[in-house]
């Protein structure tokens, strides 16, 4: 292999590198879906806190209504067993089963009420967590692929900078030098081919006398245009 086309071979290694490293650099790690995947969780963990507070709640009616039925039995039975005959306590205990009716009433609507925004909120939770575990599906898919794609392009990558050590073993010292400090200076891209006439960097047409110096000799020859090394393929 010529020095020239040892530095061909560098630079397409070099360029498959940057490829490489670019992929990687842009794949997804799944922190977006991850994101949603929280918010999922909280927002159904939020429904579920809403439901047991309800139920709570609803456990604590059940109670004080049974208690004031209790109490308006009681009341009531005193009222008409016919023991007590003052009309002032006897009015008073009517007033306390009128009152009492009145809280029987209230604790009654009240868990009504509840006990349909308890049957909403099931069926909300239920909703949510079908959307929750959409989305852990869906996460763990994506990072299935993920982690697949990244061994994928490490593996691919790792090769590729092994080539490339090798590759700048066998290059001439002096031209390897040359060619790091133009890549540097031309975006990564220091030898180009030259197909026909025409640099493939920068598509200006190379002087017939440079092509034929390119041709004859193992040595450097640049671009008049965009200044990189030129690499001429043997027709």
């Amino acid at each position: 292999m010529t020095r020239i086309r040892t530095l061909y071979e560098l630079q397409l290694i070099d360029t498959q590198i940057a490829r490489l490293e670019a992929a990687l650099a842009a794949l997804d790690d799944g922190t977006t879906l991850r994101g949603r995947v929280q918010q999922a969780h909280a927002v159904e963990e939020t429904a579920r806190s809403d439901l047991q507070a309800g139920q709570a709640r609803l456990r604590d009616l059940e109670l004080e209504l049974q208690s004031t039925v209790g109490k308006a039995t009681k009341v009531e039975g005193d009222l008409y067993s016919g023991r007590i005959s003052n009309p002032k306590e006897l009015r008073a205990m009517q007033e306390d089963v009128e009152a009492l009716g009145r809280q029987r009433q209230r604790i009654e609507e009240e868990m009504l009420t509840l006990m349909e925004e308890v049957e909403r909120q099931l069926e909300q939770i239920r909703r949510l967590e079908a959307e929750r575990q959409a989305r852990d599906r869906e996460l763990d898919e994506h990072l299935e692929d993920y982690t697949t794609r990244q061994r994928a392009l490490t593996a691919e990558l790792e090769a590729a900078r092994r080539h490339r050590e090798a590759l700048a073993a066998e290059a001439d010292p002096g031209f390897l030098r040359r060619y790091e400090r133009l890549r540097s200076r031309k975006d990564g891209v220091a030898v180009t081919a030259v197909n026909g006439s025409v640099c493939n960097a920068c598509h200006m047409t190379v002087p017939e006398a440079v092509l034929n110096a390119a041709r004859e000799s193992d040595d450097v020859h640049t671009c008049e245009d965009c200044g990189r090394i030129l690499y001429v393929p043997n027709e």
